[in-house]
């Protein structure tokens, strides 16, 4: 029986996968605080940033739901319904670090912050500011992976193959922390396995494995395209900028503004927190009036209770949008703070911010998207965030009491189920919309369900 056990257990082939994975939006994968920033960037000795292995290995399982144990081992453990899982089994693929190809430039890594919102009253919590490292967009990972395969086996490989290779080049698949909120998008490119048989390809690996070259033609996979499915739900609208736009980045020289525009890779740039905090505040005015308990946004919003150690992850997900710069224009404004009660200038109470103007062609692109199990109520409460953002109801961004943040709606695309239900534009100048898929019909039964059987 041992002798058998030995046999079944013995190494027939391996499958190593490459790719070259790019950050699209910026990222993040915290080591915790620092002396100087309160959340920090996993970094190497030599100050590179880098994707853990461990990172990438747990963002794929999750991905692809983990269905296969064979590959990505099991612990034996009772789950979260107290079920105990077969056997321990180790996993049989195993990741490299994600180390970029470019040498590190400081550039790389720069500082954000942010502030916990009081989402009743829609302004910052005393004592609740933050900052954060980054990981700026446009780093190339390198991506390996060695997959081990033995007599034993029963699961179909090349599917796995596939699947792992159909998560990496899906538009959905993130990586890091804020996901939600426009963080970890990356892009694969370059996707390749090789098939060593033992003992066919005996020589073949000894070779890759001394000299990194692989001697043996590409594997050939069929891949369908991802797409999110069933219970999901998204928008995705263009706006254009009626006046100016504040997202605070405080300067640090003596020649800064005090305040200007958030910059990413020299680029100007909307980051989802700032949609999300402006979209939340109203989301809950809404909800209300829908006459809805307001505990239950929660569970599309997310939410971390501080005092319970509790917390919900979000379920709606925002995208960051980067402006094209020769299409916005800065300007500094200097300003003067007033006495409200005297009217009269404060001293020493002159300052200075460098809002962004478009220029009139640049368009602003806006997408919202529940991730599963969307309800009824949470798309009605997604329309009519849109209409407000359509019609110059909803500013984004800081200094929206001086008219900054204002969007004006120009088109839109409803998703429905993987599936879009309708798409239209503004019409002229006015309100009127032009739809050119689906209708207004479409619309009011999704923010009207009883409509549908009238």
């Amino acid at each position: 029986m041992a002798n058998n056990n030995r046999y079944q257990d013995r190494v027939t082939g391996k499958v190593i996968l490459l790719a070259t994975l790019s950050n699209e939006s910026p990222l993040l994968i915290g080591r915790g605080g620092g002396d100087a920033v309160d959340i920090e960037v996993m970094r190497l000795p030599d100050g590179k940033p880098y994707i853990p292995a461990s990172s990438i290995a747990g963002c794929l399982r999750r991905f692809t739901n983990g269905e296969d144990g064979y590959f990505w081992g099991r612990t034996g453990r009772k789950d979260k319904t107290g079920k105990s899982e077969p056997d321990p089994l180790q996993s049989h693929i195993r990741f490299e670090d994600l180390i970029p190809e470019a040498p590190y430039k400081p550039e790389d890594v720069v500082m954000r912050d942010g502030v916990k919102i009081d989402h009743k009253k829609g302004t910052a919590e005393d004592g609740k500011k933050y900052d954060y490292q980054v990981v700026e967009p446009e780093l190339s990972f390198p991506f390996r992976a060695e997959i081990t395969l033995r007599a034993s086996m029963k699961t179909e490989w090349g599917t796995f193959v596939e699947g792992i290779k159909a998560a990496l080049e899906s538009p959905h698949f993130r990586i890091g922390a804020n996901t939600n909120t426009g963080f970890g998008k990356m892009t694969c490119t370059g996707f390749q396995a090789f098939y060593f048989e033992f003992p066919t390809h005996a020589d073949a690996w000894f070779e890759y494995l001394e000299n990194g070259t692989i001697s043996i033609p590409e594997m050939p996979l069929e891949v369908a395209a991802q797409q999110l499915g069933k219970g999901s739900f998204s928008i995705e609208a263009t706006f254009r900028l009626k006046s100016s736009l504040m997202i605070g980045a405080y300067g640090i020289k003596g020649d800064e503004p005090d305040k200007s525009q958030l910059k990413s890779r020299g680029r100007h740039v909307l980051p989802g927190k700032s949609i999300r905090g402006a979209i939340r505040h109203r989301a809950v005015k809404i909800w209300k009036i829908m006459g809805k308990d307001e505990d239950t946004l929660f569970e599309l919003f997310g939410h971390v209770s501080e005092n319970e150690k509790t917390q919900i992850r979000s379920r709606l997900r925002i995208e960051e949008f980067r402006f094209q710069e020769e299409e916005v224009e800065p300007m500094v404004q200097n300003r003067i703070r007033i006495d409200r009660f005297t009217g009269g200038v404060i001293d020493c109470e002159l300052f200075n911010s460098e809002p962004v103007w478009t220029k009139g062609t640049e368009q602003i692109k806006l997408s919202f998207t529940i991730l599963k199990c969307a309800s009824e109520d949470e798309k009605k409460l997604l329309l009519m965030l849109l209409k407000d953002l359509w019609l110059e109801d909803l500013a984004i961004g800081g200094e929206k009491n001086i008219g900054r943040g204002i969007l004006t709606g120009q088109s839109a695309e409803i998703w429905n189920n993987g599936q879009k239900v309708a798409a239209f534009k503004r019409k002229g100048e006015g309100p009127e919309l032009e739809f050119t898929e689906g209708s207004a019909s479409v619309l009011n039964v999704i923010v009207n369900p009883q409509t549908a059987n009238a």
